[in-house]
């Protein structure tokens, strides 16, 4: 997040005919915001400090540089496996459609399927889980691993993984 997950903060950006929807009734027209810890010195410090960072350190452009090299890792691993619809990515955020049947790309819906993936991930030392049903994507497991991650780090993950999904095809 904005502060590194270190302060609470957040930002909103959006255009100004949604932003003139939000305007109070009230004399001044202030956009009215009421967050418990809205302003707060602290944590507009550490986001700044860690805006600095992501700046000075090139995050940003290191994130599409192992992007590119993360999806390619799970395009080449995973992208013929049966249990695998789509990949899809951008940066360092990737996300495995995770299918029933690779030619209707029906979902895999069933909990105890992504029970036992987010399991053996963990038994391997991975905190991923796949995701179902939370929006039109179906089910999905998603890669969002921190702007710091070493390439050597996503090496590691992908067969760990294609293991985790090699093991719930097995249950199927």
């Amino acid at each position: 997040g904005m502060a590194g997950g270190y302060a609470a903060i957040s930002a909103a950006c959006t255009t100004e005919r949604i932003y003139n929807a939000f305007l109070s009734d009230q004399e001044g027209k202030a956009f009215e915001d009421v967050i418990t810890m809205a302003g707060t010195p602290i944590a507009c410090a550490v986001a700044l400090k860690a805006i600095d960072i992501i700046e000075t350190e090139g995050l940003v452009e290191r994130s599409l540089t192992l992007g590119k090299y993360l999806k390619g890792m799970i395009e080449d691993n995973l992208s013929e496996h049966p249990l695998v619809g789509s990949i899809h990515g951008q940066g360092l955020f990737c996300i495995v459609h995770v299918v029933k049947d690779k030619k209707t790309k029906e979902p895999l819906l069933d909990t105890a399927y992504r029970e036992r993936f987010a399991q053996k991930c963990r038994e391997h030392g991975l905190n991923l889980t796949m995701i179902g049903q939370v929006s039109s994507l179906g089910t999905t497991i998603t890669f969002q691993p921190p702007l710091v991650i070493t390439k050597e780090d996503l090496e590691w993950s992908v067969p760990v993984v294609k293991n985790a999904l090699d093991e719930v095809h097995k249950m199927m």
